[in-house]
């Protein structure tokens, strides 16, 4: 009965102490497994960042270039009413009138498709930017609860060290103990 006592302590003492030895390897491994994807995730977050910039830097370039296109269609505009102005005071022979007519329509239409142009291209612009703007708020978002669950796992605490040297201790006395009683037989 003493020896399976003895026994059953002795199985006690290891189980537990390969528990708390496997227990704290896993810890480990989860805690290096996690700085690395913080890691990953920081990078991530900021490569994400860098490219929404090089992205606004783009959008500001088309909005210069936007600029320069709508002074250019202003220009036009001003001139088809001009030359529409000027038909309308001109007393000019009937071909030329009808010349000036042609062209006016011509500069209307052109004029019109611009316009047409010019809303598409900012239709297009702010639903970029809209879009562009959801992805890195998404990106913040995945960032956040990464960092989140990193410093969560950072809290997290193995086993208390005086539990682990206490195991210890009573393992190796343990061990000694079967030991010498083994060896009285």
């Amino acid at each position: 009965m003493k020896q399976l006592i003895a026994c059953l302590v002795v199985g006690l003492l290891l189980g537990s102490s390969v528990t708390l030895y496997v227990d704290s390897r896993a810890y480990d491994r989860l805690k290096a497994h996690s700085d690395s994807v913080s890691t990953s995730a920081n990078a991530l977050a900021l490569e994400a960042h860098r490219y929404a910039d090089s992205m606004e830097a783009k959008v500001a370039k088309l909005a210069a270039m936007k600029r320069r296109v709508i002074t250019q269609v202003i220009v036009d505009t001003l001139q088809a009413m001009e030359a529409e102005s000027i038909l309308v005071a001109s007393k000019t022979a009937q071909d030329s009138i009808v010349s000036l007519k042609s062209e006016i329509v011509s500069l209307k239409s052109a004029n019109g498709g611009l316009w047409d142009a010019l809303a598409i291209a900012n239709a297009q612009v702010a639903a970029e930017k809209q879009r562009g703007d959801s992805l890195l708020g998404k990106v913040d978002e995945l960032n956040a609860s990464v960092q989140d669950l990193t410093q969560r796992i950072a809290k997290l605490r193995g086993a208390p060290k005086w539990l682990k040297i206490s195991t210890e201790v009573v393992k190796d006395v343990g061990l000694v103990w079967v030991g010498s009683q083994l060896a009285k037989r």
